[in-house]
């Protein structure tokens, strides 16, 4: 691959632009110096807008043919994935990933690690093939960009690696990937909104391993942390999966009021959301201990 950075350093320069003045509206200056310096690899989202205000196109900066439609069209897709799985329809995104997506669209180490750990997750949860799942998180690491440098996926791919082998029973490897995947995301800094609330799906996954360890108190305490990443950021993301995790959680703790409300938060949300998953584990619980929301209001 050819040397972006550098590429979009000569273009930025080109247009005598300093870059402060070229960031506004992209990222921040830091980001930008390091993507200039191939210290940190840009997301699709910045890289578009890179091109935009360098009035380029992709192809440009690759050196080789690049159809901006297709580009647009895996964008969209992995948007539509992100959205699928943060609602908990695994199937849908399976069906949206055999269907719509081919290896060979993948023209980018980005999208190919976007590819690569979507596979995995809805194969692990979907599918419930966490060896399938195993083989392809590892691709997503595997995967190196042109900087070398850790992307949201790597992350994420270590979560997956931990709910791939709860799956398979193995407790002590699920453990060791969780509390490595959390320790990157404390370590990890983007800009980008779609990467951002991957960190509170993170720290959720994290936390339902604590919860399944009926270590509650761990658990309540991820799950408020997810919540502060995502509440800051305005974005309803596994909002309604965490309200009901907080909620399970405050319960075994005996605290079944904050418990209750919790719950009414959750189904509140994932009504909204269309989420059955949710709304089903929530009426579950709800009928299991007796509890009535009228008593809350």
């Amino acid at each position: 691959m050819e040397n972006i950075g550098g590429k979009i350093k000569a273009l930025r320069i080109q247009k005598e632009m300093r870059q402060k003045e070229f960031a506004k509206g992209i990222c921040s200056n830091v980001t930008l110096s390091n993507i200039e310096n191939n210290k940190q690899n840009p997301s699709m989202e910045i890289l578009i807008k890179i091109c935009d205000k360098l009035e380029i196109a992709l192809q440009d900066l690759y050196g080789e043919p690049i159809d901006t439609e297709e580009v647009k069209n895996l964008t969209a897709n992995f948007d539509q994935l992100q959205w699928l799985c943060g609602n908990h329809r695994h199937r849908e995104a399976y069906i949206l990933l055999m269907e719509e997506i081919e290896e060979e669209q993948l023209i980018t180490i980005c999208f190919q690690k976007k590819y690569y750990y979507f596979l995995g997750l809805t194969q692990v949860i979907h599918l419930e093939k966490p060896d399938e799942a195993i083989f392809n998180f590892s691709r997503t690491l595997n995967t190196e960009n042109e900087a070398k440098t850790e992307t949201i996926e790597d992350v994420l791919a270590l979560n997956g690696l931990g709910i791939a082998y709860t799956f398979k029973g193995e407790m002590d490897k699920a453990e060791f990937y969780f509390m490595k995947s959390l320790e990157h995301m404390k370590k990890f800094e983007t800009e980008v909104l779609s990467e951002q609330k991957e960190m509170g799906k993170i720290a959720f996954n994290t936390a339902k391993h604590y919860s399944d360890k009926k270590e509650y108190k761990k658990a309540v305490d991820l799950c408020l942390e997810a919540l502060s990443i995502l509440i800051n950021l305005d974005s309803r993301y596994h909002l309604s999966a965490l309200y009901f995790l907080l909620g399970y959680n405050l319960f075994e703790l005996g605290d079944r009021i904050n418990s209750s409300k919790n719950y009414f938060i959750a189904k509140a949300l994932a009504y909204v959301d269309n989420n059955q998953h949710v709304l089903d584990a929530v009426d579950e619980e709800l009928e299991k201990h007796k509890i009535v929301f009228d008593a809350l209001i």
